[in-house]
């Protein structure tokens, strides 16, 4: 499989992720996304510290699967 085709398989994933789950998340699956939004001022502190949590432990459980199955 070419390089080339892991952005793409990324993008699609995470497109599918945001039409599937986007009204319930907001489309929050990068902690970059929340931030943005903190800053930006649409997002208030007591919504964004369980984001970042929550995001930050989901980075971490995906590692740990990566890691069991050796994609990485």
């Amino acid at each position: 499989v070419s390089q080339s085709r892991y952005p793409l398989a990324i993008g699609a994933a995470l497109a599918l992720m945001i039409y599937l789950f986007g009204k319930t998340s907001g489309g929050h699956f990068n902690p970059a996304v929340s931030l943005a939004m903190f800053v930006k001022g649409t997002l208030n502190f007591a919504d964004f510290l369980p984001y970042l949590v929550v995001q930050g432990l989901g980075a971490v459980a995906a590692l740990k699967v990566a890691d069991r199955i050796k994609l990485l």
